[in-house]
This record gives structure tokens, sequence and C-alpha cells, in this order.
């Protein structure tokens, strides 16, 4: 929804006149609240704008940052610990995945030879992760 200046200035005027006024109209507008402030401004309405207070910091004791720090240091430790315990752990996956890929093939070869040759084998019923027949 986009209204003119009048629109805006009478809706304005029919409302408590409050920052939170402003922050609806620059809604509705699609705009800042800053234009709806320039706007009232333009037409002779004071509007109080209020400027973000810059972050006020707390000095913090010279023990304390060394503190906080030293446990900083000790989380990373322990995160690039539990990084390089997963990569190894994703190698030994694929090490063994790759082990099964080679007897699944090996086994589909002997199949096959005893196939041929009129020999009936039992299917081999396999487990999956969990240990469950699959």
């Amino acid at each position: 929804m986009q209204m003119d200046e009048k629109e805006i200035l009478f809706r304005w005027s029919r409302s408590e006149q409050d920052k939170e006024m402003i922050k609806i109209l620059a809604e509705l507008n699609c705009c800042s609240t800053q234009k709806i402030a320039e706007i009232l401004q333009r037409n002779g309405i004071e509007v109080k704008t209020r400027r973000k207070k810059k972050m006020q910091t707390k000095k913090i004791p010279k023990s304390v940052q060394e503190v906080l720090i030293n446990e900083l240091d000790s989380i990373n430790a322990d995160i690039e610990d539990h990084q390089r315990q997963i990569s190894a752990l994703d190698e030994q996956i694929a090490d063994i995945n790759d082990q099964i890929g080679d007897l699944n093939a090996r086994y589909e070869e002997i199949d096959n030879f005893l196939s041929g040759m009129g020999v009936k084998v039992a299917p081999v019923q396999q487990e999956d992760a969990d240990g469950e027949a699959s």
C-alpha cells in the first residue's frame, strides 16, 4: 500500500503521534521510518528521531579475560579433536564399504560360476548396519 503525503499526514493526525505510528506508516508504505519522519518534518511536524546509542562496553578485568580466552582455546581444541575423529571414522567407513563391495563382487563371481555348473546356492541373508536381516 502506497500512500501520498496527504494520506500519511492524515493518518498521523488521527493517531497517538508516537514513534510506533511512524513504524506502522513505514511498513504500510514499504519504506524506512526515516522517510516517514522526513515527510512529517517537511510538513511542519516535529518528530524526535532517536539515534541508536553505541553499545557501551564495560572493562573486563585482565584475569577474567585470560580465563575466558583459555576456555575458548580449550573448547576450540576439543572441537578440532572431534573433527579429526569424525574424519578418521569417515575413512574407516569408506574402507569398510570398499571391502563390502569387493566381497559382493567376489560372491557374485562365484555364484555365477556355480550357477553355470548347475549348482544351486542358497542365498545368504545379509545384515544391515543395525544388525538386522535384510
